[in-house]
């Protein structure tokens, strides 16, 4: 295996293949060979039909980079060629934008139905319908799948790539740049169009990382790094110097939201940016948002003797007992959410920070790294048995569910436990060591 670390993650190697396994499977649920797909997202147990979401399918891509062989290659830059067809075949507009969420396949629920694949028989991509609406365009979807654009492009010289990524970027720009209050860009559009005001932190560090990191030194086009720094002005302007964290972003464009503080924008930071002077964010999550999870815990969803560590949500995620929705079951606030542990295990393997100078009771990145890892690898062998996705049974020990048990994220949805691309993609990330903000 190439790059695999830490050396001291529990059966890392075979792990590792198993979660691959599981993309390929995914990947392949509805159609097979050189079809043009994206990958449903969750297992058939999340109730969201064949609903694939683009960031998870653009860290499918990412994730899939990381194997320095042809046929995965192969499959990462089928994927890509589906963002760049969905840009060219949206049902409404020519502007080049990615919806949230697209359709890849039939499927029958009691509250939905879809007959379509992903491209639909009169050449259209399929977007996501009743009940759910994924038909939105926020400036975080735009930015992963460009980002994962931009790597294919830094991979295989593929002009269509970057030019793919370039004409995201410039959506981006054209929908979402604000001069005015805390400045930075807006969170994207609505279904019809309708400019979203609201600002978030998580999609000002996707614009950066993909202005900065990514289009400017592939362009070689100045411009990008100007639009770049646009973005980081937010950022700075979101970092808690006192409490040494990020929040999350302003309901208005003007005013700063303080509450919930969220995992993702303390690791994103740092992947992004790689500034010492906000590396603090990685203290605040892996103290702030550690969480443990045991049979013992409220609302558990396992039993047995198992216990697994890693981190939350968000602040909120961490003492929620109550349902986020009416529709929610009850939350365990103990849950794990192991797209997050994948986040902080990429964020400290890229960080590399020594016993010596770490906080008590921790032995340096490397080492909290791998025991995040290895508990992923643990729920990845215990958990999410029984699922399928497309009706096909998902073998155990493939694939990575979102949390441990049902969490509220505290931003008006639940992580439950269902098998999920995301989460398998950022682990094996992770464990690749690799940096998905920053040209390898």
């Amino acid at each position: 295996m190439d790059g695999l670390a830490p050396d001291n993650l529990v059966g890392r190697s075979g792990s590792v293949n198993r979660a691959h396994e599981f993309l390929r499977l995914m990947m392949d649920a509805y159609q097979q060979g050189t079809t043009l797909r994206l990958v449903q997202s969750y297992s058939d147990s999340g109730d969201l039909g064949s609903t694939a979401f683009v960031a998870d399918t653009a860290l499918t891509i990412i994730a899939r980079l990381q194997r320095h062989r042809k046929a995965e290659l192969s499959r990462a830059a089928l994927l890509g060629d589906s963002f760049l067809y969905a840009q060219a075949h949206d049902p409404i507009y020519t502007d080049g934008r990615l919806r949230a969420a697209y359709w890849v396949g039939p499927f029958t629920l009691p509250f939905a139905h879809n007959d379509a694949y992903f491209v639909r028989p009169d050449g259209t991509v399929n977007l996501v319908g009743a009940p759910w609406f994924f038909q939105g365009s926020g400036v975080a979807d735009v930015a992963w799948a460009a980002i994962a654009l931009g790597q294919l492009f830094a991979r295989t010289g593929a002009r269509r790539y970057l030019e793919g990524a370039v004409g995201l970027g410039n959506w981006i720009v054209d929908n979402a740049f604000d001069p005015g209050g805390l400045g930075g860009y807006t969170f994207g559009v609505d279904g019809n169009n309708v400019r979203l005001r609201h600002k978030s932190l998580e999609h000002n560090i996707l614009a950066y990382a993909l202005f900065t990191n990514l289009l400017a030194p592939l362009t070689g086009d100045p411009i990008w790094a100007a639009r770049g720094q646009h973005a980081r002005e937010f950022i700075e302007r979101l970092w808690n110097g006192d409490g040494g964290f990020f929040y999350v972003g302003s309901p208005d464009g003007i005013s700063i939201q303080l509450s919930p503080m969220a995992e993702n924008t303390q690791s994103f930071s740092y992947l992004a940016l790689r500034d010492r002077r906000f590396e603090g964010s990685l203290e605040w999550a892996k103290t702030n948002l550690a969480t443990t999870d045991t049979p013992q815990s409220p609302h558990a969803g396992f039993t047995g003797n198992l216990r697994l560590s890693g981190v939350s949500a968000s602040s909120v995620s961490r003492h929620s007992t109550q349902p986020e929705s009416s529709t929610d079951p009850a939350p365990d606030p103990d849950a794990v959410w192991f797209e997050g542990t994948g986040h902080m295990g990429a964020a400290l393997l890229d960080r590399r920070r020594r016993s010596s100078r770490d906080l008590p009771t921790f032995h340096g990145d490397v080492a909290t790294a791998a025991t995040y890892l290895s508990h992923c690898a643990l729920a990845q062998d215990e958990l999410g048995k029984g699922q399928t996705v497309n009706g096909i049974a998902i073998p155990g020990g493939l694939g990575l569910v979102a949390a441990s048990g049902v969490l509220n994220s505290g931003f008006g949805f639940a992580y439950l436990p269902n098998l999920h691309i995301g989460a398998t993609s950022w682990y094996l990330i992770a464990a690749h060591s690799d940096n998905p903000f920053q040209l390898q």
